[in-house]
């Protein structure tokens, strides 16, 4: 009796023990597969967003308000003789003229970045994009034009009077003998705090530029007033007018002008 319990007991437990150890055996299993899983699982990366190429900065489109049409009987050209508007375009050497340049409807639209290449390979002047006209020796000569500026522009010359090829090196004078800047919606001469006019911005106004030759004078008139004279040293042979935008100091990324009825005359003494 007490042998066949004995043998019952011990079957009882080594089943139960039996048990047990498949429990643990389920646990632990558990524990390693989890594991695995962890080590395996792995996140999907979020894919990333292709930088956008910058595109190139496109001109602004024509101003909006007409230009407002000037007087036959100008009396500032009074007297004086028209001369053949005869000029040729300066923009970046690595450009097409039409890239910086257009004339449309009696328009002429000039503009230029500050990032853009000189007018030629080797030279070290700042951009620009301009009129230039021919070269004059004598008497008196004048610039006039409608001119329309849109706001932003800054830190521009928008016309000059540049001496010509025939300085001679004895003769003490500037490359220029004047220049027009647009700094903040104001005209100035040159870059002073001489100022020849403001609230130039987003409308159009008359500009005339009055050179004599004979006594080294000039005056500057804005929309029919008297705005600016100056009296320059130094001599020189011959001259010659531009207009358009020529990058200065402290420009905006972009500098643009509009001109309309461009006019070129002289008078003798």
């Amino acid at each position: 009796m007490s042998c066949k319990f004995y043998m019952f007991s011990c079957k009882h437990n080594f089943t139960w023990f039996r048990g047990v150890l498949a429990l643990v055996g389920i646990f632990f299993s558990g524990i390693a597969l989890t594991g695995c899983n962890q080590a395996v699982t792995t996140t999907t990366p979020t894919a990333t967003t292709t930088p956008v190429a910058a595109t190139t900065p496109i001109a602004a489109t024509a101003p909006t308000t007409a230009p407002a049409p000037v007087a036959a009987a100008d009396v500032h050209t009074v007297g004086w003789t028209p001369q053949p508007l005869n000029f040729k375009v300066q923009f970046p050497y690595n450009l097409k003229e039409s890239d910086r340049y257009t004339f449309s409807g009696g328009i002429y639209h000039l503009w230029v970045y500050r990032t853009d290449l000189p007018l030629r390979t080797h030279n070290k002047t700042k951009p620009r994009t301009e009129m230039r006209f021919p070269d004059y020796t004598s008497g008196w000569q004048q610039f006039s034009a409608d001119v329309y500026v849109p706001s932003g522009t800054s830190g521009v010359c928008i016309m000059q009077i540049h001496t010509g090829d025939k300085r001679p090196p004895h003769m003490h004078v500037g490359a220029t003998i004047m220049m027009v800047f647009v700094i903040d919606g104001s005209l100035h001469f040159y870059s002073s705090k001489n100022i020849i006019a403001t609230n130039i911005y987003n409308r159009w106004f008359h500009l005339n530029v009055m050179h004599n030759t004979k006594n080294n004078h000039i005056d500057i008139y804005v929309d029919g007033q008297l705005s600016y004279s100056t009296i320059y040293r130094g001599k020189a042979r011959d001259w010659y007018m531009k207009c358009g935008v020529y990058t200065q100091r402290g420009a905006s990324p972009e500098m643009q002008a509009y001109f309309h009825n461009v006019h070129l005359w002289s008078k003798e003494d």
